[in-house]
């Protein structure tokens, strides 16, 4: 898929696909011959999992933090509970201070 496609069925723009990429929190792709980026169908389901983690209060750092740690083996699905358990904490607190 081009990048035009990926940011189409993703529900985002070309930009935002650009910046997770050099974020690390999508995978670079090798360019064709043509210098057209080629991505894989699954980067869709990856960014619209970016989206929603954005939109439950999760900072572009928090995600890519998790992605690069899930990468790694390095994290469980326990501690993933954990992380997003004390999130909700830090959002309850921000809700009552307001």
């Amino acid at each position: 898929m081009r990048i035009g496609q990926v940011a189409a069925q993703a529900g985002v723009s070309v930009q935002t696909v650009r910046l997770y990429e050099r974020l690390g929190l999508i995978a670079h792709v090798v360019r064709r011959p043509s210098g057209y980026r080629e991505y894989p169908a699954t980067v869709v389901q990856r960014i619209q999992a970016i989206k929603q983690g954005q939109a439950l209060g999760f900072t572009l750092k928090e995600i890519q933090r998790v992605i690069q740690l899930a990468a790694q083996h390095q994290v469980s699905p326990d501690q993933l509970r954990t992380f997003a358990l004390r999130k909700i904490a830090w959002i309850d607190a921000t809700v009552q201070r307001l």
